[in-house]
């Protein structure tokens, strides 16, 4: 989670400064910013989900979490060139920034660490009874637990 909400930091104020940027190059090096802090976010959020979903409802949860992009883009075209129109072009990168930075604030105060391997069941170990002697199933000392 701390990564988690780092990366989110780092990636929503990197575009509140695309905005602010006064040349090419100090936008070249904001965006190259912006991909920093989208790199950092995807791994972690994938570590979460695979942590805190049991296996059989994993791929519905990574199949609504990979909908943000599509998503974001769709709502980022909408409601920014709204903002760009209405006001300047800068305006959308600050909402958009300041929003990120608030959220990765409040992941990082709210949102728990789940544990390692939470969500996954554990196999059932099956071991068989001691046999009576002349019987033909396997002693307690031979390799008789399977796995289910």
């Amino acid at each position: 989670m701390k990564v988690l909400s780092a990366a989110c930091a780092i990636w929503s104020g990197a575009t509140a400064a695309c905005g602010m940027a006064g040349s090419y190059a100090q936008l070249v090096a904001a965006r190259m910013m912006v991909g920093v802090g989208e790199a950092g976010g995807v791994p972690p959020s994938y570590a979460i989900i695979s942590d805190s979903f049991p296996r059989d409802r994993r791929t519905t949860a990574m199949a609504i979490f990979n909908l943000g992009p599509p998503i974001g883009s769709a709502l980022g075209v909408a409601f920014g060139a709204s903002l760009a129109a209405a006001f300047n072009w800068r305006v959308p990168f600050y909402v958009i920034g300041a929003i990120g930075v608030v959220t990765a604030l409040v992941v990082y105060l709210t949102v728990r660490e789940p544990k390692r391997g939470e969500a996954d069941e554990l196999p059932v170990a099956v071991t068989s009874e001691v046999a009576p002697e002349g019987s033909s199933l396997p002693s307690r000392n031979s390799s008789a637990i399977r796995y289910l």
